[in-house]
């Protein structure tokens, strides 16, 4: 297996991963107050935080270099939940368009 092939199932493998893991997740947050700027609030912080766990990893560098990769794949994940939960919830719920005309509006456009 060439390196370009092992990458690319490193990659598969993390995409399928992660979409799995979001589609379960997906439907309890759903069902949550939370919203998607939150997800991507959090997502940001997890990854910015990641970095200054790198830029002092020079104390224990593999512990903290394992750290900040856990804490960086978790603020990823959070990324991805946050493009899914709309479009998740848009399936839930009745549609906007029509949850929001008037009786008088709706009647008018029945004619």
């Amino acid at each position: 297996m060439t390196r370009a092939e092992t990458l690319a199932w490193v990659k598969r493998g993390y995409t399928d991963g992660t979409r799995k893991l979001a589609a379960r997740w997906i439907g309890g947050l759903a069902r949550t107050r939370v919203t998607p700027n939150a997800l991507t609030a959090a997502g940001i912080t997890l990854c910015a935080a990641s970095a200054v766990i790198v830029w002092y990893a020079y104390h224990r560098p593999w512990l903290l270099y394992w750290l900040a990769a856990i804490v960086f794949v978790v603020g990823s994940v959070l990324d991805i939940l946050d493009g899914a939960s709309p479009a998740t919830a848009a399936r839930r719920r009745p549609s906007a368009r029509s949850s929001t005309r008037s009786p008088t509006a709706s009647a008018r456009a029945s004619c």
